[in-house]
């Protein structure tokens, strides 16, 4: 459950009124956007555009704080909403939130599942049949990890991961799901009864 390093998108404010200003901004290499939040009004400004294509690829880019800096003043902001151009896929405008102490926010997190090359189940031919590969948090907006993390490391064919089985920060907690949620289920290969999967379960624990 890493944390990205925090990122620096230059912005300068954006003078607004017109579709020629903006229309302007994008031909000079910038993408319109707005920040809001914090308790304070609403400001129009213009990102570079070459920095946000770059870091709209990076898997993290909605769930980890970044620094804008504007026109030479820097603030804590999440992005909330990227709109991209409908036919080159190119961003056409963003919003940002701005982070300040105590802010939560509620976001979508990859659920990766590790140490597959130590899963029981999975070493005697069983399948990984996930059910869920995103989790729902509420969580402090400056202690966002990247990615939430389970290990198969323990799992024979049969078993079930859980909810109750995923590291959860204390700063975060899941929503719409209980601790007894299926996530993942480790199947039986092709052919295999469930008396094969408990004799290999058992041959491998005596083993061990």
């Amino acid at each position: 459950m890493a944390h990205a390093e925090s990122v620096v998108l230059k912005a300068q404010v954006r003078e607004t009124g017109t579709k020629g200003r903006v229309r302007g901004a994008r031909t000079a290499g910038w993408v319109p956007g707005i920040v809001y939040g914090g308790g304070r009004k609403p400001q129009a400004v213009s990102v570079v555009a070459k920095e946000l294509d770059k870091e709209l690829d990076n898997k993290t880019f909605y769930s980890h704080v970044h620094q804008l800096e504007i026109d030479g003043a820097t603030e804590k902001v999440l992005v909330r909403e990227v709109t991209l151009h409908p036919v080159k896929d190119t961003p056409r405008h963003i919003d940002f939130m701005r982070v300040t102490a105590g802010t939560r926010v509620v976001l979508s997190l990859p659920l990766i599942y590790e140490d597959e090359d130590q899963c029981p189940g999975l070493k005697r031919g069983g399948v990984l049949n996930t059910v869920v590969t995103k989790l729902l948090i509420s969580a402090e907006a400056d202690n966002i990890p990247d990615s939430l993390h389970v290990s198969l490391k323990d799992y024979v064919i049969g078993q079930s991961i859980h909810l109750s089985d995923v590291t959860v920060p204390e700063s975060a907690h899941v929503l719409k799901m209980t601790p007894q949620t299926t996530l993942a289920t480790i199947l039986s290969p092709s052919g295999l009864t469930s008396a094969d999967s408990e004799e290999n379960a058992e041959d491998e624990d005596s083993s061990s």
